[in-house]
């Protein structure tokens, strides 16, 4: 990583200073310091970023690939239209920045927000429990990529996004 070497004198830590405590403030610094770690597109007229390498860097949200969506859809907790349905099942190329595409990735970010949400909202009720023993939405993206993992690969239920 020659931005560590150009910018920071070759320290992470002077990188995580220079965000002075806040992850959004670092995942915007990793953004604009390294190229491939953008991950934006234009939808409905507007840029969209999801920036997922540097949001999983600090933990801010599930790393948003084609296995969750996936799950979620096999699960039925992400409903396709029929004609996005269809695409999926004709095992056509969904192009990377694609309407699509974005929905897809938008709406399993959403859903695994409310997951985590809903489960820590249970976990206060049932019992008295601190920050540290909460959910977080990388621990369930890790638990839904693994989830049923065999069963979705032999039935082949796999999005097909062309990154």
């Amino acid at each position: 990583m020659n931005f560590l070497t150009e910018k920071y004198g070759g320290h992470f830590a002077r990188c995580i200073e220079q965000s002075d405590g806040s992850a959004v403030n670092f995942v915007e610094l990793v953004v604009k310091s390294l190229p491939s770690y953008r991950d934006e597109a234009v939808y409905d007229g507007q840029r969209v970023s999801f920036c997922k390498r540097a949001q999983i860097l600090d933990g801010l949200t599930m790393f948003v690939d084609y296995r969750v969506p996936q799950m979620l859809s096999h699960k039925g907790v992400l409903v396709y239209s029929s004609a996005l349905k269809g695409q999926l099942q004709r095992k056509k190329l969904i192009p990377y920045g694609d309407p699509d595409e974005y929905e897809i990735r938008a709406e399993s970010i959403l859903t695994v927000h409310l997951i985590v949400n809903h489960a820590n909202e249970k976990i206060l009720l049932e019992k008295d429990t601190d920050v540290e023993q909460r959910l977080n939405a990388p621990f369930v993206d890790a638990y839904l990529w693994k989830k049923d993992e065999n069963k979705l690969i032999s039935t082949n239920k796999h999005h097909f996004i062309n990154e």
